[in-house]
């Protein structure tokens, strides 16, 4: 089946199909999602790859230029595309960048404001590490009050297993029950995650921010501590999160921080209209490209990548073909 599928996106590429769709989709916006950067030579290669790509079929724009036009309704150019990367791990800084900067791509990263001030870590990270770490070799664990999981531990495909569903409950449940949940996992697991993450989990630093901002890389809020909105019960904490993210933000670059990322795309009614009131734009995971007659601002739709994705569904989800589904 694999084969057939691969073969028929071959075929489709080699008659003019994606050239059809990138044309007939010319005025959306594509909007492109990244998380984290491997500095092996297949992941190196693979993001060179699609800035190539990025380069030689579509119009390479920032954040902010694209929040103006559509603010002020202007055109956008022909087959726009933006660059995020969310959370603000160090590997964009020591691997990404130089090679989004070497083909003229500007970036937007949304930054996770607690995780850089080493107040905390992401809570999908901690999540990965413990389940690594742990010599156990099955997990027990409460959700909540009528349901726990037990999953075994065995091999690392277990452990794959077992990270994907731990994070899945976690998406589901409060705020302040995922906090109490990630410390049932670190006690019944016995690994104690460390105040600091280690090198593969470790945040940019503010100077690496400064750094970077000087050389023409944007920042968004992405909130303090990775929380999903929708669950913040209290509406302060709800400003707490979005708005001080911001201004962490706008004190270490003395300039306005004016773009907002949802956390795992998770939007509220109560959170939407807090960022409707301080931002230009927010962005969603909804996989998608932003139709240029019905484009939300606040509302932007992505296109999940990593640097590893096969080359030719990344062509294809950017032309416009076989989109509409979730990214988180």
């Amino acid at each position: 089946m694999a084969l057939a599928k691969s073969m028929v996106h071959r075929l489709f590429r080699k008659t003019g199909g994606l050239q059809l769709a990138r044309y007939m989709n010319r005025r959306s916006l594509r909007i492109v999602m990244y998380h984290r950067f491997s500095g092996t030579l297949h992941s190196v290669r693979g993001l060179e790859q699609q800035c190539r790509h990025y380069r030689q079929c579509y119009s390479p724009i920032s954040m902010t230029e694209a929040a103006s036009r559509l603010s002020e309704r202007r055109p956008l150019p022909d087959n726009a595309l933006i660059v995020t990367v969310d959370d603000g791990h160090r590997d964009f800084c020591d691997i990404a960048w130089p090679i989004f900067s070497a083909y003229g791509i500007p970036v937007i990263v949304y930054l996770v404001t607690d995780f850089l001030d080493q107040r905390t870590w992401l809570w999908s990270d901690c999540i990965e590490y413990v389940m690594h770490a742990t010599p156990r070799r099955t997990l027990e664990l409460p959700i909540d009050a009528e349901r726990r999981i037990c999953l075994p531990l065995h091999t690392l495909t277990d452990r794959e297993v077992a990270i994907r569903t731990v994070k899945h409950e976690a998406k589901r449940v409060s705020n302040e029950r995922r906090i109490a949940l990630l410390k049932d996992l670190v006690k019944g697991l016995g690994v104690e995650p460390g105040y600091t993450p280690p090198p593969e989990y470790a945040p940019l630093s503010w100077d690496q921010v400064r750094t970077l901002g000087g050389a023409g890389v944007e920042f968004g809020a992405h909130t303090r501590s990775h929380a999903l909105l929708s669950k913040v019960e209290d509406d302060t904490q709800i400003q707490y999160e979005i708005l001080g993210s911001q201004r962490r933000i706008e004190s270490i670059l003395d300039s306005p921080a004016r773009h907002f990322c949802y956390p795992n795309g998770d939007v509220s009614e109560r959170s939407e209209t807090i960022v409707r009131r301080h931002f230009d734009s927010a962005t969603t995971t909804i996989r998608g490209i932003n139709r240029h007659d019905i484009i939300d601002r606040f509302h932007l739709e992505r296109v999940g990548v990593d640097p590893e994705s096969r080359y030719l569904l990344v062509e294809q989800y950017l032309a416009g073909v076989r989109i509409r589904s979730s990214d988180n």
